[in-house]
C-alpha cells in the first residue's frame, strides 16, 4: 500500500516534482504517465487481494485507511489534495504511521496468528506514543528540501509556513 500512496502522490505532483525533486522518473519523463499510473493501480489491487488473501480484518482495516488517508492526501479533488494544509497532511502521517498500523499489526498478530485474546499491553502502548512523536517530527521536517515547488505551487506546508531554517 505504501507504494500505491508514494506512487498516487508522485502522479499528482509531477509539475511540483520538477522543481523539488526532477530527477524521480515522473518527473524526469524516464516513465510515462501511462506507466506510473499502471504501476500505482497494479500495487493498490495487489494489496488488497492480499489483504483479503490473509482473511485478517485488522489487516485489511489498516489497508482501507491508509489507502482512504493516502488518496485524500494526494488527490486533486474538491475537499481533498489534503496535503495542501500543514495540519491535515501531518493529520493523514500520524493517524496512519502511529496509529492504524500500530494497532492494526499487533491485533493481527495477537488473534490471527497468536490466537490469544486481545488485551493491549504496555509495549502496544509505548509503541503508539512513540510512533506519535516520530511520525510528528516526520511531519514536520519532511517537507524542508520541497520548500521551493510546495511554496509555487500552493502547498502550505509546515516549512512553507515557518521557513526553512
Amino acid at each position: 500500500m505504501n507504494i500505491y500512496v508514494v506512487g498516487l502522490n508522485q502522479l499528482f505532483d509531477i509539475e511540483i516534482d520538477k522543481v523539488n525533486k526532477p530527477n524521480l522518473p515522473l518527473a524526469s519523463g524516464e516513465f510515462s504517465m501511462g506507466f506510473g499510473i499502471t504501476i500505482v493501480s497494479t500495487f493498490l489491487l495487489m494489496s488488497f487481494a492480499m489483504g483479503i488473501m490473509f482473511q485478517s480484518p485488522p489487516l485489511f482495516s489498516a489497508l482501507l485507511v491508509s489507502f482512504l488517508l493516502g488518496s485524500a492526501y494526494s488527490v486533486e479533488l474538491p475537499l481533498l489534495r489534503w496535503k495542501r494544509n500543514a495540519f491535515l497532511a501531518a493529520t493523514c502521517i500520524l493517524i496512519v504511521r502511529a496509529i492504524v498500523v500500530q494497532l492494526a499489526f499487533f491485533v493481527h498478530i495477537q488473534k490471527y496468528v497468536l490466537g490469544r485474546p486481545m488485551v493491549f499491553t504496555r509495549s502496544l502502548v509505548f509503541a503508539v506514543a512513540f510512533m506519535c512523536l516520530f511520525s510528528t517530527v516526520i511531519a514536520l521536517f519532511k517537507d524542508i528540501p520541497d520548500v521551493d515547488g510546495d511554496r509555487d505551487f500552493g502547498i502550505q506546508s509546515f516549512t512553507v509556513s515557518l521557513g526553512q531554517e
